[in-house]
């Protein structure tokens, strides 16, 4: 058996680059997740207000400028500009863009489902004290019944 007598330690080696390479890019990713889900949960809240206020609104028109507006209330609330956030009113789920900007819900009777489907971007990532990087988005979408005994009176 050898006996070293002059081993120099390499933990402050060892150290750095855990820090570096494990600790800096996880704590990024944790400070990442935080953001997504919040804007899942503001998506998921704006597209059921919004489409019970289309289901609620009074007559047999759909208030779609109610509904947007309560979206935008709701991201507003939360801190999310207008603008990074997008409403489709009883689009459908696999049509194109073109078709669901362009989707409005037609005038409304006693079991007819309403969907909202409401889309909000979402920075890919977030680091503390630099900002934010690349842009995704989360989308939730709701659907409501109209009530089947509901009067349209005016």
């Amino acid at each position: 058996m050898t006996v070293w007598s002059d081993e120099a330690g390499a933990t402050p080696i060892e150290f750095a680059l855990a820090v570096g390479f494990l600790l800096i890019p996880m704590a990024v990713l944790v400070m990442s997740i935080a953001p997504w889900v919040e804007r899942q949960s503001i998506a998921r809240v704006a597209a059921g207000e919004a489409a019970r206020v289309l289901v609620l609104s009074s007559g047999t028109t759909p208030d779609h400028d109610s509904a947007q507006q309560i979206v935008w209330q709701i991201a507003q609330n939360h801190g999310v500009h207008a603008e990074d956030v997008s409403v489709f009113f009883c689009a459908p789920d696999d049509g194109s863009d073109v078709k669901r900007e362009l989707s409005r819900c037609p005038s409304l009777t006693r079991g007819d489902l309403v969907a909202v489907e409401v889309e909000v971007r979402v920075p890919a990532a977030t680091i503390l004290g630099v900002g934010t990087f690349g842009e995704a988005s989360v989308s939730a979408r709701v659907t409501e019944q109209v009530e089947l005994f509901r009067s349209f009176a005016p």
